[in-house]
């Protein structure tokens, strides 16, 4: 199938050789590939790591619409829009939250955000977002790669 540059069977052959390999394996390899097979099949699916990124950024605002978040230190320009109790804020600071989390995993590349979680337990819920969406990523990029993968 390689040879004949058919992409697709050459994914679905990849996960059905996954799968008869991972009954050899250890018991935390054998879980590490039910995982890799479940969050995004072996590579080959694009979409789930996708969905799952989106599930979890989701999951992310509404804790953030229950808990909330406060804004942090002066804000200036659009920024001063995070301020206040009206609907409006408390919706702009869960999503806020959520794409901080997503696309500044851990603090990464700075660790001022615009909004600040509340309370401990949203503060622990964001650093375990943003290992999962740096997963899901990775993920991702694998797939696409492994799509598009010439030769």
């Amino acid at each position: 199938m390689a040879a004949l540059e058919n992409a697709p069977m050459v994914s679905r052959f990849h996960e059905l050789e996954q799968m008869v390999e991972r009954e050899n394996l250890g018991r935390f390899d054998r879980f590490l590939s039910r995982g890799y097979r479940f969050l995004s099949n072996y590579g080959s699916s694009s979409w789930k790591p996708v969905i799952w990124l989106l599930s979890l950024m989701f999951l992310t605002f509404v804790l953030g619409l229950v808990d909330g978040g406060s804004a942090s230190g002066e804000l200036t320009g659009w920024q001063t829009s995070l301020q206040g109790e009206q609907w409006q804020a408390q919706i702009e600071r869960a999503a806020s939250l959520a794409l901080q989390a997503t696309l500044n995993p851990l603090g990464i590349f700075g660790t001022k955000g615009a909004v600040v979680a509340k309370s401990g337990w949203l503060a622990f819920w964001l650093f375990v977002h943003g290992i999962f969406s740096t997963l899901f990523i990775a993920l991702l990029i694998f797939a696409v790669r492994r799509r598009f993968k010439v030769g």
